[in-house]
């Protein structure tokens, strides 16, 4: 199973993003290779659409779990078409992510987070 977290840089330890498609990197965790790949959010430059885009970049890293902090309607469309379950993240590390969600502790978004909005001055 793989993971993708919205993060603020490419290490572990690195603290999750709430922005989901204005953060920076992703991090993809493989739970089987237990091994950790980053990969630069594509949607960050997109003056319209990036939502989208980073949906789809996520989607075809072929992650089955999504942790980041808000996601908006669009986005989570895309997502759940490519059967990528979303997470609502506590703001931690890599590591304190992954361990929050192999513990049950996150909270499952099963619909988009309404009302939230994005700046590019965030």
């Amino acid at each position: 199973m793989k993971i993708a977290i919205s993060v603020l840089e490419k290490e572990m330890d690195a603290m999750m993003d709430a922005r989901f498609a204005r953060c920076s990197y992703f991090a993809i965790v493989d739970m089987q290779k237990n091994e950790c790949e980053w990969i630069e959010n594509q949607g960050t430059a997109a003056c319209h659409g990036g939502a989208v885009l980073t949906a789809q970049q996520v989607v075809s890293q072929g992650v089955e779990a999504l942790i980041t902090g808000f996601v908006g309607p669009n986005a989570m469309k895309v997502l759940e078409e490519g059967n990528v379950k979303v997470y609502r993240g506590k703001g931690g590390t890599v590591e304190d992510e992954i361990t929050l969600y192999e513990e049950g502790k996150l909270e499952a978004l099963q619909a988009a987070i309404q009302g939230s909005t994005c700046s590019f001055h965030e």
